[in-house]
């Protein structure tokens, strides 16, 4: 009789653990305006000034999204430009600022003529940029805004 009550006391905790792990977080309360994710689309790389204007203005907008699923974030702004995997989350990272390292001048002397090409190092090496953590279960844990 003992061993059939703490099987069931096991059943029971298992069962209220998946429930929890399972839940479904309702993003209905996340709306954002088609204007804001219109031009936060639009301003890939955060060379049109959109993004800085819009998350200086309504960084407000961004926090909202803490504890929902990343999907949906992908839904209203997008794609990452790059993420970095670490052991229990992954980086997300979308620029908000337009910086590049200035133009590299190259002189390759070949047995014809001196040639110049000018390389233009990785835009937005030095950029501001938003910075979303999110965990194994494509949960967002963290929002912010990097400032080199």
């Amino acid at each position: 009789m003992k061993i059939m009550a703490n099987k069931l006391l096991i059943l029971t905790v298992a069962y209220f653990l998946w429930i929890c792990c399972n839940q479904v977080v309702n993003d209905n309360n996340l709306n954002v305006s088609n204007e804001f994710s219109e031009k936060w689309g639009i301003d890939t790389l955060g060379c049109l000034g959109y993004r800085k204007q819009l998350s200086t203005d309504s960084f407000y907008v961004f926090e909202k999204f803490k504890n929902h699923d990343y999907a949906y974030f992908v839904m209203v702004f997008g794609k990452a430009i790059e993420n970095k995997i670490a052991n229990e989350q992954t980086d997300y990272i979308y620029f908000i600022g337009c910086s590049s390292i200035p133009l590299v001048k190259f002189n390759n002397k070949t047995k014809d003529s001196l040639s110049t090409r000018i390389v233009k190092k990785r835009i937005n090496s030095e950029a501001t940029y938003l910075l979303v953590k999110v965990d194994n279960y494509n949960i967002i844990k963290d929002i912010s805004i990097i400032v080199p």
